[in-house]
């Protein structure tokens, strides 16, 4: 009982090679019916009985060196110490309007994972409907504490923990937004982790993407003058193309 816990490390059993070996021992020195083979054994047949005792020692070595290696294996997996969530405002000189809001200020909250092995992953959550400080506080005071503990290469998984764990009062709006970050976050350690940028781990193909400017927001006094000169700012930064209202 003393090794039993050795005994069904990896993937090899040792539990019933165990079993058997260890009655047929019993069977030689104690029991007056003996397995067919060794009818004729006694008790003084000490080689045979020496050499199960040596067996038994090796199937306990065996197992004992066999749960020592899965437990090193199961302790140099990576695993989640900390998430951080930092929330990120920029104040307008003049408020910004699109159809629904008018924003006198961007913000972005930014979600950091940190491991145990040294590397992070940074993330970016939406928040978009309410105050970036609710999806913070989802972050650190809720989702945290599913994920503190658990492999971050494990990102379906952890997904779906969040969502199952939270699914009474999320399932949309600010659980989702905040599971984003996150969830962009762990598959940067993946990426990094892997020693290959996010989009070839995603199998992208191409080394470049174009880039366009997300602008031409109504504001108060903007007319088309103004969002010409606007458009023409963003050519001389380099843009070929822009997300803009009409």
């Amino acid at each position: 009982m003393l090794f039993s816990g050795y005994f069904t490390s990896g993937e090899l059993n040792y539990s019933p090679i165990y079993a058997v070996v260890n009655t047929l021992r019993l069977s030689l020195i104690t029991s007056p019916y003996r397995p067919l083979p060794f009818k004729s054994l006694t008790k003084c047949d000490l080689p045979l009985i020496m050499a199960l005792d040596y067996l038994l020692f090796c199937i306990i070595i065996l197992a004992a060196l066999k749960a020592v290696t899965t437990h090193k294996k199961e302790a140099s997996r990576m695993k989640i110490t900390g998430v951080e969530a930092m929330v990120l405002t920029c104040h307008l000189e003049k408020p910004i309007m699109d159809a629904t809001y008018t924003l006198p200020h961007r913000s972005a909250v930014l979600v950091k994972v940190d491991t145990d092995q040294g590397l992070s992953g940074i993330g970016e959550a939406a928040y978009f409907g309410g105050p970036p400080l609710i999806t913070k506080m989802i972050i650190e005071k809720e989702l945290q504490e599913y994920l503190v503990g658990e492999d971050p290469l494990n990102t379906d998984r952890l997904w779906e923990k969040m969502y199952q764990r939270s699914i009474k009062h999320g399932r949309k709006g600010a659980i989702i937004a905040s599971m984003s970050g996150i969830d962009v976050a762990l598959w940067d350690i993946k990426a990094k982790a892997a020693k290959m940028p996010l989009y070839r781990l995603l199998g992208g193909c191409y080394e470049q993407i174009r880039a366009y400017a997300s602008a031409g927001f109504y504001a108060e006094g903007k007319g088309l003058k103004e969002l010409a000169a606007e458009m023409a700012s963003y050519v001389k930064e380099g843009f070929t193309a822009v997300k803009m209202k009409i």
